[in-house]
C-alpha cells in the first residue's frame, strides 16, 4: 500500500504523522473544493498534506507550512481568483519552484494570472476545471498525481544512492 511504503498513515486513522508528498495549496476561500480534492487524493492512497489540518495546535503556522513543503514531492494548486489573489499561495508557490519541484495547477476558474504567478507557472501545464468540469477532471488529475509522486520518489531515491 502507497501510504505504508511512504511512512504515512492510514485514512481515517486519527492522528497525522510523517511526510506526505503532495502539498495542496489554496485559498482559504477555497476551502470546500481544497478538502474535497485532499479525500479523493486520500482516498486514492496519495497522502497529503493541507492546512490547517496538518498544523499542530499551537504549532508557528509557517514553520508547519515550511516544513512540509520541505517535505513534499509535488504541490497541487487549486488555482482560483482567490488563490491568484493570495499572498500565501504565492509565497508556497515560490519555496516549491526554488526546490525545483513539481507544480500540478488545477484551474477552476479563468482568472489571470499576476507576473509573479506567471513568472512561476509559465513553465507547467495546468488542468482546466471551469464550471461543472471540476469532477470530470479528477481521473486525470489522480493520474498527473500518482505520475508526479512516483516521478519524484525514483529521483530523490536516485539522489540518495549517487
Amino acid at each position: 500500500m502507497y501510504l505504508a511504503e511512504t511512512g504515512g498513515e492510514q485514512r481515517g486513522s486519527g492522528a497525522r504523522s510523517g511526510a506526505r508528498p503532495v502539498f495542496i495549496s489554496y485559498a482559504s476561500q477555497d476551502k470546500t473544493i481544497a478538502d474535497a480534492i485532499c479525500e479523493l487524493l486520500e482516498n486514492e492512497g496519495i497522502g497529503c498534506w493541507i492546512a490547517p489540518r496538518d498544523v499542530t495546535p499551537g504549532e508557528f503556522y509557517a514553520d508547519a507550512i515550511v516544513r512540509a513543503l520541505n517535505e513534499a514531492q509535488v504541490l497541487l494548486l487549486v488555482l482560483t481568483e482567490h488563490a491568484v489573489n493570495s499572498p500565501h499561495v504565492l509565497r508556497e508557490v515560490e519555496r516549491t519552484s526554488s526546490k525545483r519541484h513539481p507544480i500540478i495547477s488545477l484551474r477552476i476558474d479563468t482568472v489571470t494570472l499576476p507576473p509573479a504567478l506567471e513568472y512561476f507557472l509559465s513553465s507547467s501545464h495546468w488542468l482546466e476545471a471551469n464550471g461543472s468540469a471540476v469532477k470530470k477532471s479528477f481521473p486525470t488529475l489522480i493520474a498527473a498525481a500518482k505520475r508526479m509522486v512516483a516521478t519524484a520518489s525514483v529521483e530523490a531515491a536516485s539522489s540518495w544512492t549517487a
